[in-house]
């Protein structure tokens, strides 16, 4: 299916290339190639994550992980899963 995804942003640093929110989305799979530096921390659901070249990492409540800057993944998202994110963005992220 087509998922649907949201987020928000909590809080921010001064310089604006800290961030940190939560993010959920709905069953479905879709290509991401992050902007970013990522730390997550799944809150619920499930994810498997397979970055290009092959490596898959499955997470599940209570799972942690970074992805760099640059890293083009796959997503399958089963029923639904909802993260904690930390972001550190080279340039400013305005919202």
């Amino acid at each position: 299916g087509t998922p649907t995804a949201r987020g928000v942003v909590q809080m921010q640093s001064k310089d604006k290339c800290v961030s940190a929110g939560f993010w959920e989305c709905t069953a479905g799979r879709f290509q991401w190639i992050f902007g970013w530096d990522e730390f997550v921390y799944v809150l619920e659901g499930e994810v498997t994550i397979r970055e290009d070249g092959g490596t898959v990492h499955t997470l599940r409540p209570g799972d942690s992980a970074h992805f760099p800057l640059g890293l083009k993944t796959y997503w399958h998202v089963p029923r639904y899963v909802k993260k904690f994110f930390t972001l550190r963005t080279p340039e400013p992220f305005n919202l």
